[in-house]
């Protein structure tokens, strides 16, 4: 009875033991994903940023020239 008793102790102690190292592996797994995903978020954001400028360098530059053409016409 007692070598069972300890033979299922140790059992139990080596299934949590290979339990937590997967789970931690999975963790980190997910944790990856989630990493690149906040790059790729990023890079997106940093892209719209850079053409909302860039549309609104361009809008001030046409609105300039229309302002600059109409003047000339008067």
């Amino acid at each position: 009875m007692r070598n069972e008793l300890k033979l299922f102790f140790i059992s139990l102690l080596l299934s949590s033991f290979f339990y937590k190292t997967t789970y931690s592996e999975e963790k980190k797994f997910n944790y990856d994903q989630y990493k690149e995903k906040l790059i790729e978020k990023k890079l997106l954001l940093n892209s719209f940023k850079k053409c909302e400028e860039y549309i609104n360098e361009t809008s001030v530059e046409l609105f300039l020239n229309s302002s600059d053409k109409n003047e000339q016409k008067r």
